[in-house]
């Protein structure tokens, strides 16, 4: 059942991601004056399709995918020259044409992330769950119940706030104000030094004191001017993490096993929605969309940063790159894209069912 679920999700989700990418190809070429054949959101066997001006729409039977034609767009069309074709206008209505698609998603996770915390996030507490034996939590005297209120005449609101705090501090005396039954208590904790891995496999060192939470949690909620803010927070991080993610997989400092491909993604929609709702599934909306559109700017020839990059080379030297070399480019770009997909979708299977 939980399957079947993720899959109903998945899909229009991923259909919903392509669809405002092929919506931002589309709008800006039609502000240009490119003429837009078609714009199919699937990609396939037609399924149906209705032609309204000059357009074309199409619903094409496989949803994870979709594209917008536009007049002139191949190098080798007749048509590529006349008036309202894509490769008769000027580099800088061109790249603004092949940009809107991956920024429309980097705008669409922005909105979400706002969403997000409009809505509401759950925090746990920073009361103590569980005590580690032979812990500093334990040697200072922490007991489970406590709740602590603050670290060093820190505010402490939630759980996060408290293991930022520790894991700042390894080797240095803290001095923690906990709550316990109506009595505000004064420790001081030693966090102790653990060497571990970040993110990306990198060793590290953080605080450790030795406990867990017990498990309540509240409900954060923000003004829209507050959940703006926080947005543009969340959208600027996660940029940042998904792209020095792919930087250190290229260096082979993260294995390529971290990729996810459509049944990683599915599996993984059908968690967010049954755990974590609305919330979770909008959080999720929000990293797909931002991965979709960064990995759209890779200067790879079949996607979007390849288009980029051919219009950089025709900036520079003047001239656009001829047919061959531009054919050639691409289908190298197709073998690339399929190996990529390849390889996501063996990680996938051997993460879900051979874990």
């Amino acid at each position: 059942m939980d399957i079947l679920l993720a899959i109903l999700v998945a899909i229009p989700v991923l259909g919903f991601l392509i669809f405002v990418h092929e919506l931002g190809h589309f709008l800006v070429a039609k502000k240009v004056g490119v003429h837009v054949e078609r714009f199919s959101l699937g990609f396939g066997p037609k399924i149906y399709g209705k032609t309204v001006g000059e357009t074309e729409y199409l619903l094409s039977l496989f949803p994870l995918g979709g594209y917008v034609k536009m007049l002139g767009e191949e190098a080798q069309e007749s048509e590529a020259s006349s008036e309202g074709s894509f490769s008769s206008q000027s580099i800088g209505k061109r790249l603004a044409i092949v940009l809107a698609g991956p920024f429309f998603n980097i705008g669409l996770a922005f909105l979400a992330f706002i969403a997000v915390f409009m809505i509401g996030i759950p925090l746990l507490t920073a009361r103590i769950g569980a005590i580690e034996e032979n812990s500093p939590a334990m040697a200072a005297g922490i007991q489970k119940g406590d709740l602590v209120l603050t670290i060093d005449h820190t505010g402490i609101k939630n759980w996060e706030d408290m293991r930022t705090l520790i894991q700042a501090s390894p080797g240095k005396l803290l001095r923690f104000s906990v709550l316990r039954e109506k009595e505000e208590l004064h420790l001081i904790i030693e966090p102790r030094v653990y060497r571990g891995k970040n993110l990306f496999g990198e060793e590290i060192e953080v605080g450790q004191i030795g406990v867990v939470p017990a498990g309540d949690t509240i409900i954060k909620r923000y003004d829209p001017l507050s959940a703006t803010l926080k947005g543009v927070e969340m959208t600027w991080t996660s940029s940042k993490i998904t792209i020095l993610g792919i930087v250190k997989m290229i260096e082979g400092k993260i294995s390529w096993k971290n990729i996810m491909g459509p049944v990683g993604i599915v599996e993984a929609t059908g968690k967010q929605v049954i755990r974590g709702g609305s919330v979770g599934l909008a959080h999720w909306v929000a990293i797909l969309s931002l991965s979709l559109g960064i990995f759209n700017l890779l200067p790879i020839p079949i996607l979007d940063g390849g288009h980029i990059l051919f219009l950089s080379i025709e900036a520079v030297v003047g001239k656009t790159l001829s047919t061959k070399i531009r054919d050639q480019a691409v289908k190298i770009g197709f073998v690339l894209l399929v190996l990529l997909m390849l390889l996501a979708l063996y990680s996938d299977v051997e993460r879900i069912f051979f874990k």
